[in-house]
């Protein structure tokens, strides 16, 4: 199969016939096979991750502008032309951060999950949909589309003690997923095991 020849500095060198090369590329190529769904898993992974990771950094500007400035703040979940927030969805749609307004005749902005106004034309920040058909919904309290930040960095009105998101990707994978909780002092947390989400 192999033959040594002898090169002109005097090294043995391997001599390949038809037959070798044949076989090394089918080789390559059962190798580059076999491990190709680990490589696509970790990519996946790799990609919800940055997803998650920017959409907490986001959160994380917005709690800090409302300290910064002792305001409320409003993080949603961004309708499908990204201009409003929306009534319910999937975040994954983007979400915009914006000064909510505070209700008429009281001293406080509305609270998590209820309809707020804003104040107009003045957003934070607005990001654009995740085009990698990956999802991101919030499973406690289930389809929340909207929190409120307090001046503090509190999250305003929770119904329980934390707000839980699920990340999934769009091949849904099993056990692929990232939770992110936020508390109501404002502290997220990412965990990449579906145990975290509960």
């Amino acid at each position: 199969m192999f033959k040594r020849t002898t090169s002109a500095g005097g090294w043995l060198l391997p001599e390949f016939s038809a037959f070798d090369h044949t076989l090394l590329g089918v080789l390559v190529c059962v190798a580059a096979a076999a491990a190709w769904p680990r490589v696509e898993q970790q990519l996946t992974h790799r990609r919800l991750a940055n997803e998650v990771d920017a959409f907490v950094q986001d959160f994380l500007r917005a709690r800090d502008y409302a300290q910064a400035r002792h305001i409320a703040v409003e993080f949603c979940a961004s309708d499908a032309a990204g201009r409003d927030c929306a009534a319910q969805g999937d975040w994954a749609s983007g979400w915009i951060a914006r000064p909510a307004a505070f209700s008429a005749g009281t001293d406080s902005p509305s609270r998590a999950g209820a309809a707020s106004p804003s104040i107009p034309g003045e957003r934070l920040l607005a990001t654009r949909a995740w085009s990698s058909g990956d999802s991101l919904v919030a499973v406690a309290p289930a389809r929340l589309s909207r929190i409120v930040i307090g001046p503090e960095g509190h999250v305003e009105g929770l119904p329980g003690a934390l707000v839980t998101w699920v990340a999934r990707p769009a091949s849904r994978e099993p056990g692929m997923v990232r939770c992110v909780r936020i508390s109501g002092l404002g502290t997220p947390m990412v965990d990449d095991h579906e145990s975290g989400c509960r």
